[in-house]
This record gives C-alpha cells, structure tokens and sequence, in this order.
C-alpha cells in the first residue's frame, strides 16, 4: 500500500518520523540519511521518479511514483488595495485612525477610505507587504484637497508629528509614516 497523506501536515510528518526510527540504524544513521537523500535527488525525483534504475524499486510499494510526495494544498494569496490618507491641519497635526477589532484593537494607523473616494488624489508613496495569506498594497494619497469637504470617521483623531512615532502601529504604517515625516 502506497503512502498517501500529506508529507507536510502532522498526520503525515508523525507517520514518516516512525517509519525513519523503525527503519534508520541508529549506529549508521548519518550514512542511512544520506542514501535517502542521494535517492530522492536522483532517482524518486517529484513528478519524475526513474523507477527502473531505482535500487530500491523490488521494496517499493507505490503503484503510482509521479504523484508523489501528496502535499496539503497551499492557501491562495489574496490581493488587496489598502488606499490610506495622508492629511494634516492647520497646526501641521496628522490624521490617524485607532483601530477597534479583535486583531489591531488601540493600533494606530493612517485613515483609509475605498478606492473610489480617493484613488483619484496624488499617490505620495506605495508599499507591499504581506500578512498571513493576503499581499497588500498599500498606497497613501495626498488628502490635501479633500480639506473643505473632509468628514472624520469614529476613531480618527488628529496627532502631532512628535507623539506619532510612539504610538502603537502595524509594521507598514509605521514605515510609511516614518518616510512621510521624513519628507514633510
């Protein structure tokens, strides 16, 4: 019987750990380790197994090599646009929005609206960054003209440039509005 888990979910690896200490010679376990490996580099290759110059192939018991290692499937990475607000007052106090939730809960960050409102506003800068299985972009527009007509949303509130760097905030904000201070 073939071996048919996933090599690289728990059930799979606790299968294979006993199989390699009924199987290794603990005495010799640094030469059993590199047969395997020197097998599976050249000759039970994924997708492309030599079976017939396999010096294990009479042991084996697969009836179907090329599929093999099975392996869990990997979760997609989504894409997302993150489209954030650069704006400061009269005072030259930047808008940060605290944010709420389970995950973030009292971090701060820039405020961000839907790509509609504001994709239309100067781009100052642009960041990728990935977290758990999405690949965000992270664009930062000016929100310079958006100034008559601006309405803060619950959480925002307005911080002077001297306080921003201590307060709590996500990785990427932190470093976009690093940049941006920078060049203010």
């Amino acid at each position: 019987m073939a071996f048919q888990a996933a090599v690289d979910d728990n059930a799979g690896q606790k299968q294979i750990w006993e199989w390699a200490e009924l199987l290794a010679d603990p005495r010799n376990s640094r030469v059993y380790n590199s047969a395997l490996m020197e097998l599976g580099q050249t000759i039970c290759r994924p997708g492309i197994p030599d079976c017939l110059n396999c010096p294990v192939a009479k042991f084996c018991l697969t009836r179907e090599p090329e599929i093999l290692p099975t392996k869990r499937q990997k979760t997609a990475i989504t894409a997302v646009d993150e489209h954030a607000l650069w704006l400061s007052d009269r005072r030259g106090h930047i808008l940060l929005h605290r944010e709420g939730g389970k995950r973030r809960e009292g971090l701060w960050k820039l405020p961000t609206r839907d790509a509609a409102e504001i994709s239309t506003l100067p781009t100052l800068t642009e960041m990728q960054y990935t977290i758990t299985r999405y690949r965000v972009t992270l664009r930062v527009h000016a929100g310079e003209k958006l100034k008559e007509k601006f309405q803060l949303t619950d959480g925002e509130v307005w911080q002077a440039p001297e306080d921003i760097l201590a307060l709590a905030m996500p990785s990427p904000y932190r470093k976009v509005i690093e940049k941006l201070l920078n060049e203010s």
